[in-house]
């Protein structure tokens, strides 16, 4: 029984070395997982700032007042009154 705790005694010290070189390693894993996390969650939100600023270009860009002054840039202009065509003012009407 004596040699048993001496042997447990004599080993205590290096497990306990061991056990702590083991929770450096894992310690510095968890860092680096994090920042990687870190890194991950800028990206997202970089992103989700473009998406937002897109969305924003494009409802803008869709408005009607916008539409509208496309229209006119490219020279299309309001209709004062309809007009309308009856049967005798066709070019060529069918017999």
């Amino acid at each position: 029984m004596k040699s048993a705790v001496r042997l447990l005694l004599r080993l205590l010290p290096g497990l306990v070395v061991v056990l702590i070189i083991i929770e450096i390693i894992v310690t510095n894993e968890l860092v680096h997982y994090g920042k990687s996390v870190q890194a991950i969650d800028r990206q997202i939100d970089t992103v989700a700032q473009e998406n937002e600023r897109i969305a924003q270009n494009v409802a803008s860009a869709s408005s009607l007042i916008a539409i509208e002054q496309k229209a006119k840039s490219l020279g299309f202009i309001s209709a004062s009154a309809p007009i309308v065509l009856g049967q005798e003012e066709f070019a060529l009407q069918s017999r």
